[in-house]
Protein backbone atom coordinates (compact mmCIF):
# COMPACT_ATOMS: atom_id res chain seq x y z
CA UNK A 1 0.00 0.00 0.00
CA UNK A 2 1.53 3.22 -1.22
CA UNK A 3 0.72 6.90 -1.52
CA UNK A 4 1.50 8.99 -4.58
CA UNK A 5 1.27 12.56 -5.72
CA UNK A 6 -0.59 12.68 -9.05
CA UNK A 7 0.51 15.70 -11.08
CA UNK A 8 -1.73 16.57 -14.02
CA UNK A 9 -0.13 17.76 -17.23
CA UNK A 10 -0.95 20.84 -19.22
CA UNK A 11 -0.91 21.26 -22.99
CA UNK A 12 2.20 23.21 -23.90
CA UNK A 13 1.21 26.12 -26.07
CA UNK A 14 3.66 28.85 -25.14
CA UNK A 15 5.24 30.60 -22.19
CA UNK A 16 2.09 30.89 -20.08
CA UNK A 17 1.26 27.18 -20.27
CA UNK A 18 4.90 26.28 -19.59
CA UNK A 19 4.81 28.37 -16.41
CA UNK A 20 1.56 26.68 -15.37
CA UNK A 21 3.07 23.23 -15.92
CA UNK A 22 6.20 24.21 -13.97
CA UNK A 23 4.04 25.44 -11.06
CA UNK A 24 2.16 22.13 -10.97
CA UNK A 25 5.42 20.16 -10.88
CA UNK A 26 6.90 22.44 -8.22
CA UNK A 27 3.84 21.82 -6.01
CA UNK A 28 4.01 18.06 -6.65
CA UNK A 29 7.70 17.97 -5.69
CA UNK A 30 6.99 19.97 -2.54
CA UNK A 31 4.28 17.49 -1.53
CA UNK A 32 6.54 14.55 -2.37
CA UNK A 33 9.25 15.91 -0.10
CA UNK A 34 7.06 17.11 2.79
CA UNK A 35 4.32 14.45 2.91
CA UNK A 36 6.76 11.53 2.62
CA UNK A 37 4.91 9.82 -0.23
CA UNK A 38 6.29 6.92 -2.26
CA UNK A 39 5.82 8.11 -5.84
CA UNK A 40 4.89 10.96 -8.10
CA UNK A 41 2.69 10.01 -11.05
CA UNK A 42 3.29 12.45 -13.90
CA UNK A 43 0.21 12.35 -16.09
CA UNK A 44 0.06 13.76 -19.60
CA UNK A 45 0.42 12.41 -23.10
CA UNK A 46 1.34 13.91 -26.44
CA UNK A 47 -1.19 16.74 -26.59
CA UNK A 48 0.70 18.95 -29.01
CA UNK A 49 2.98 18.24 -31.93
CA UNK A 50 5.92 18.05 -29.52
CA UNK A 51 8.37 15.16 -29.57
CA UNK A 52 7.96 14.58 -25.83
CA UNK A 53 4.96 13.78 -23.67
CA UNK A 54 3.86 16.21 -20.96
CA UNK A 55 4.70 13.49 -18.41
CA UNK A 56 8.29 13.09 -19.63
CA UNK A 57 8.84 16.86 -19.53
CA UNK A 58 7.43 16.99 -15.99
CA UNK A 59 9.68 14.09 -14.95
CA UNK A 60 12.76 15.98 -16.11
CA UNK A 61 11.69 19.09 -14.19
CA UNK A 62 11.08 17.02 -11.03
CA UNK A 63 14.44 15.26 -11.35
CA UNK A 64 16.10 18.66 -11.71
CA UNK A 65 14.39 19.56 -8.40
CA UNK A 66 15.91 16.55 -6.66
CA UNK A 67 13.31 13.78 -7.02
CA UNK A 68 14.94 10.38 -7.68
CA UNK A 69 13.89 9.11 -11.16
CA UNK A 70 12.86 5.74 -9.73
CA UNK A 71 10.19 7.50 -7.66
CA UNK A 72 8.49 8.96 -10.74
CA UNK A 73 5.88 6.96 -12.62
CA UNK A 74 4.92 8.13 -16.11
CA UNK A 75 1.39 8.05 -17.49
CA UNK A 76 1.77 9.13 -21.11
CA UNK A 77 -1.59 8.15 -22.68
CA UNK A 78 -3.94 10.87 -21.43
CA UNK A 79 -4.93 13.89 -23.50
CA UNK A 80 -7.61 15.40 -21.23
CA UNK A 81 -8.75 15.44 -17.61
CA UNK A 82 -11.05 12.41 -17.85
CA UNK A 83 -8.23 10.37 -19.37
CA UNK A 84 -5.85 11.70 -16.67
CA UNK A 85 -8.18 10.15 -14.10
CA UNK A 86 -8.60 6.87 -15.99
CA UNK A 87 -4.91 6.28 -16.58
CA UNK A 88 -3.77 7.52 -13.18
CA UNK A 89 -6.20 4.99 -11.72
CA UNK A 90 -4.66 2.28 -13.90
CA UNK A 91 -1.12 3.32 -12.89
CA UNK A 92 -2.07 3.45 -9.22
CA UNK A 93 -3.58 -0.03 -9.33
CA UNK A 94 -0.49 -1.45 -11.07
CA UNK A 95 1.74 -0.04 -8.30
CA UNK A 96 -0.42 -0.85 -5.22
CA UNK A 97 -1.17 2.84 -4.64
CA UNK A 98 -4.16 3.35 -2.37
CA UNK A 99 -3.97 7.08 -1.71
CA UNK A 100 -3.48 10.02 -4.10
CA UNK A 101 -2.58 13.66 -3.59
CA UNK A 102 -3.82 15.25 -6.82
CA UNK A 103 -2.14 18.45 -8.05
CA UNK A 104 -3.43 20.82 -10.71
CA UNK A 105 -3.93 24.54 -11.24
CA UNK A 106 -6.41 26.40 -9.01
CA UNK A 107 -8.78 27.16 -11.89
CA UNK A 108 -8.81 23.45 -12.85
CA UNK A 109 -9.27 22.05 -9.35
CA UNK A 110 -13.06 21.86 -9.03
CA UNK A 111 -13.58 20.07 -12.35
CA UNK A 112 -10.68 17.75 -11.56
CA UNK A 113 -12.20 16.88 -8.19
CA UNK A 114 -15.59 16.07 -9.76
CA UNK A 115 -14.06 13.90 -12.49
CA UNK A 116 -11.61 12.09 -10.23
CA UNK A 117 -14.25 11.35 -7.58
CA UNK A 118 -16.37 9.71 -10.27
CA UNK A 119 -13.60 7.80 -12.05
CA UNK A 120 -11.43 6.83 -9.05
CA UNK A 121 -13.89 5.88 -6.35
CA UNK A 122 -11.72 3.24 -4.67
CA UNK A 123 -8.80 5.46 -3.63
CA UNK A 124 -8.40 7.99 -0.86
CA UNK A 125 -7.79 11.35 -2.56
CA UNK A 126 -6.90 14.87 -1.53
CA UNK A 127 -6.61 17.76 -3.96
CA UNK A 128 -3.98 20.51 -3.98
CA UNK A 129 -3.80 23.68 -6.10
CA UNK A 130 -0.48 24.72 -7.56
CA UNK A 131 0.68 28.30 -7.28
CA UNK A 132 -0.70 30.47 -10.04
CA UNK A 133 1.93 32.46 -11.96
CA UNK A 134 -0.29 34.65 -14.16
CA UNK A 135 -1.70 38.09 -14.46
CA UNK A 136 -5.28 38.66 -13.33
CA UNK A 137 -6.58 38.81 -16.91
CA UNK A 138 -5.21 35.34 -17.68
CA UNK A 139 -6.60 33.97 -14.43
CA UNK A 140 -10.03 35.36 -15.28
CA UNK A 141 -9.88 33.82 -18.77
CA UNK A 142 -9.02 30.40 -17.32
CA UNK A 143 -11.81 30.55 -14.74
CA UNK A 144 -14.34 31.51 -17.44
CA UNK A 145 -13.18 28.66 -19.66
CA UNK A 146 -13.37 26.19 -16.76
CA UNK A 147 -16.87 27.45 -15.89
CA UNK A 148 -18.09 26.42 -19.34
CA UNK A 149 -16.47 22.98 -19.02
CA UNK A 150 -17.88 22.57 -15.52
CA UNK A 151 -21.38 23.52 -16.67
CA UNK A 152 -21.16 20.90 -19.42
CA UNK A 153 -20.29 18.24 -16.82
CA UNK A 154 -23.08 19.32 -14.47
CA UNK A 155 -25.70 19.32 -17.24
CA UNK A 156 -24.56 16.35 -19.34
CA UNK A 157 -22.43 14.28 -16.96
CA UNK A 158 -19.03 12.79 -17.56
CA UNK A 159 -18.67 10.58 -20.59
CA UNK A 160 -15.92 8.06 -20.15
CA UNK A 161 -14.12 7.18 -23.36
CA UNK A 162 -13.25 3.62 -24.22
CA UNK A 163 -9.81 2.73 -22.97
CA UNK A 164 -7.05 3.10 -25.52
CA UNK A 165 -5.09 -0.03 -26.38
CA UNK A 166 -1.91 -0.52 -24.37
Amino acid sequence: MHTAVACLGRGLRGYESEQDLYARVKTAVHLFKTKKVDYIIMSGGYTTSAKFSEASIMKQIACDMGVPPECILLEEKSTNTVENAMYIHETADANSITSLLVVTSPYHLLRTRIIFNKVIADKEMRFFPSSYPYKFSMLLMHYLSESVRLARILFFGISLPKKKPK
